[in-house]
């Protein structure tokens, strides 16, 4: 069987190039599972969007160019993904999309939970529907805990965010040698 990857990570990756580790991380462990089974990965359907949040269908770039190729005659017949959040984090728009997939007849695996994500009866389609709500509401609470962190930094007089013209991040590294926290200092060549 000939498969396709897709893969997709929301948030930057600090320090990380032009792709992140978690993207990588990800295309390698689809490719593993391809070879498990005996499948042979396309090299030219490796799809993946990185720094693109799962609820944002319209910004999802490569997500949308994989499903326009299932319907358009797909040159292969898996696909695989880490987990079915990576199609989306938006409930009725993530099963949309499994069912454009499915409905081309490329079968969608999870390598994670070893599964195919299928949509074919009222059960899968049932389980689809569930694990889209809880992807979604995990997007939410996420956010929910990213905005609470960023809030205690700043409380706290550490950087919360990206630099700003006028001053410097500074890192503040504990004993260990570890950086725990950032500050800003003025920086006297950019005047506030």
């Amino acid at each position: 069987m000939i498969a396709a990857i897709y893969a997709r990570k929301s948030t930057p990756q600090e320090g990380a190039g032009t792709t992140s580790e978690s993207v990588a991380r990800q295309i390698d462990h689809a490719r593993r599972y391809a070879a498990q089974h005996g499948w042979t990965v396309d090299e030219a359907h490796v799809y993946y969007d990185d720094k693109v949040s799962g609820a944002l269908y319209a910004r999802l770039d490569r997500l949308n160019r994989l499903v326009e190729t299932c319907e358009g005659g797909a040159p292969f017949q898996a696909l695989i993904v880490s987990e079915q959040s990576r199609l989306g984090r938006h409930m009725i728009q993530t099963a949309h999309t499994i069912m454009r997939i499915a409905d081309s007849r490329v079968r969608v695996y999870s390598y994670l939970d070893d599964k195919e994500i299928s949509v074919d009866d009222e059960v899968g389609q049932a389980m689809t529907m569930l694990q889209s709500f809880g992807a979604a509401l995990e997007r939410r609470q996420g956010s929910k805990r990213v905005f609470d962190s960023a809030l205690r930094r700043v409380r706290a007089g550490h950087v919360a965010g990206a630099k700003v013209y006028g001053y410097d991040n500074v890192p503040v590294m504990g004993p260990s040698g570890k950086r725990l926290h950032t500050r800003r200092r003025p920086n006297p060549d950019q005047p506030p």
